[in-house]
């Protein structure tokens, strides 16, 4: 992930392009997930990434690379759901 140097809150799934057009990628909100905490749901490790909160609703952008690898996965997953 980017972080930017400007606060992208409320503006997240956008496209960040460079000032010459070339496309870096997508804002979106990065929360720790669960294998982030050790494999399951720890309510003082939570506490503990509260003081990040503010940095993490702020936004940052998901890398182009990254994105279509996202897409990716997520067709074939609806592909797998449907056969």
């Amino acid at each position: 992930l980017y972080v930017p140097s400007v606060e992208l809150a409320m503006t997240h799934g956008f496209p960040i392009y460079t000032a010459d057009g070339k496309f870096v990628g997508i804002t979106v909100t990065q929360t720790p997930g669960l294998d982030d905490s050790g494999g399951g749901f720890d309510p003082m490790a939570t506490l503990g990434q509260m003081s990040n909160i503010q940095e993490m609703l702020a936004g940052m952008i998901l890398p182009a690379a990254s994105a279509a690898k996202a897409t990716k996965r997520a067709l074939a997953s609806v592909k797998e759901e449907e056969e």
